[in-house]
């Protein structure tokens, strides 16, 4: 059984195949360091003012508030080795880069599997300069 978005933007559970969760990219999530939920198109799992569960782009319909839309997972066997990988190189990049700007991306075999932006207006779009390709995780 599949955590999923329905055609129509709400959130349901169903095996792959049932009901309408027929498309990967609406079952497949990623979790960043700060424990967003969010699709491939960038839509975040968050709570209504309703208490219903909906996905939206951060700051569209009722998805205005960040507390609404942060998720914690409690068993560490649920914890991915992508996901950990992203918040080890996150908690670097924080700490190293405090109170300035930048942006990282991660890939695996050519797959984005996080992009996030650090720093007051900066976020996964955002245009910065490269400077330099100095280290690289693996």
């Amino acid at each position: 059984r599949h955590l999923y978005v329905t055609q129509d933007g709400w959130v349901a559970v169903a095996a792959e195949g049932e009901r309408d969760n027929t498309e990967q990219a609406r079952r497949e999530w990623t979790m960043d360091c700060d424990g967003v939920l969010s699709l491939v198109d960038k839509r975040q799992l968050y709570i209504n003012l309703q208490g219903w569960a909906g996905v939206a782009p951060a700051g569209r319909w009722t998805n205005t508030a960040p507390d609404r839309r942060r998720w914690q997972v409690h068993s560490p066997s649920a914890l991915t080795a992508d996901f950990l990988e992203i918040a080890a190189v996150s908690e670097v990049i924080r700490r190293h880069c405090a109170g300035g700007t930048t942006a990282a991306l991660v890939t695996r075999n050519g797959r984005v599997i996080h992009s996030k932006g650090y720093g007051p207006g900066v976020n996964s779009g955002t245009s910065l300069s490269l400077l330099s390709v100095t280290k690289q995780f693996t």
